[in-house]
């Protein structure tokens, strides 16, 4: 499959990356001459240098025989545009990476349309989805939703304590008929993942993965004897595109919340966009400056920084 990804970014990257190693023909095309030569000494993908919305550039790229062009970049008219072309130029499947939230929604149908784009993705706005997702279901490590969030699969472990310990599924299901809304998906004990079935028996440290309403899910993890505790003070570590994303949504749900952002000027932007979020202008890895802030009174810290071993020290830490 020939696949054009506009854009070197963190995103194009990584798509490059799986999908080359899964033996597509893959091109990379790149405004920046020197993220071009970058990607050309880190990946084994082509390169071509040049703007997406240039007919010669994706002519380049080899647009007449790409079965899929996904527009990439942070700029959405570029990536828009590109799927236009692509699409004029006869290629099957475009994907464009949509930011601003006004053109993903209703306002921005009609433009949506005229560019022709197959699909519509913001990674940034997915990740800050899913924290939002955990954020409101603590006693949980996966969640996932289905059906518009109207269902839900929750991954957890079965703690001391879960009233379906020692349990069969059989039984489970008897004992909660005919008004039982969840369903044993999964469950995964000693490294070893299965499909549960009636003769399963539950055991303490087993992670199951049930699907359940959004309205039942306390429920299952109170089963599950996962302790659900709505976060009251939290800490978001990094002021990007999800780290401030995440900050807002928490503070609209009655949070108290802090922000730390390492670089001044996009601080100062946050303390006027985000007037009910207390900005703290700091390294994340900086230990003195998070205890300062309280880190140990936080019921919630959320590492969101593009730093991925920052973030992995910082709730180490925390």
């Amino acid at each position: 499959m020939h696949v054009i990804i506009v854009g070197a970014g963190e995103v194009g990257r990584y798509l490059a990356q799986r999908l080359g190693a899964e033996g597509n023909d893959v091109v990379i095309i790149e405004q920046n001459e020197a993220v071009a030569a970058t990607i050309g000494e880190e990946l084994d993908v082509q390169v071509v240098v040049g703007s997406a919305t240039v007919p010669s550039t994706l002519a380049a790229a080899g647009v007449d025989r790409a079965d899929i062009l996904a527009g990439v970049t942070q700029n959405d008219e570029v990536n828009f545009i590109a799927c236009l072309l692509a699409k004029e130029a006869g290629v099957k499947q475009t994907v464009a990476r949509i930011q601003t939230e006004e053109l993903r929604g209703p306002a921005g149908k009609t433009l949506r349309e005229a560019m022709k784009a197959d699909l519509i993705i913001d990674p940034d706005a997915d990740t800050a989805d899913e924290i939002m997702e955990l954020a409101r279901v603590s006693g949980a490590d996966e969640v996932y939703r289905m059906s518009d969030g109207d269902l839900l699969v929750i991954g957890a472990v079965i703690q001391e304590g879960s009233a379906l310990a020692g349990s069969t599924l059989a039984e489970i299901g008897a004992s909660f008929e005919p008004n039982w809304r969840f369903l044993f998906g999964a469950l995964t004990r000693h490294g070893e993942t299965v499909i549960p079935r009636g003769d399963q028996r539950l055991d303490i440290g087993d992670h199951v993965r049930v699907l359940t309403t959004r309205d039942t899910r306390d429920e299952i993890l109170e089963l599950l004897g996962a302790k659900h505790r709505k976060a009251k003070r939290v800490m978001v570590l990094g002021g990007g595109a999800v780290g401030s994303r995440v900050a807002e949504r928490l503070t609209d749900e009655g949070a108290e919340v802090v922000l730390v952002e390492q670089d001044l000027d996009r601080a100062k932007e946050l303390s006027e966009q985000l007037p009910f979020v207390t900005i703290v202008n700091g390294d994340i890895e900086d230990v003195d400056l998070l205890n300062e802030e309280s880190i140990t009174r936080m019921d919630l810290v959320i590492a969101a920084t593009g730093d991925d071993a920052a973030n992995v020290l910082a709730c180490a830490f925390a």
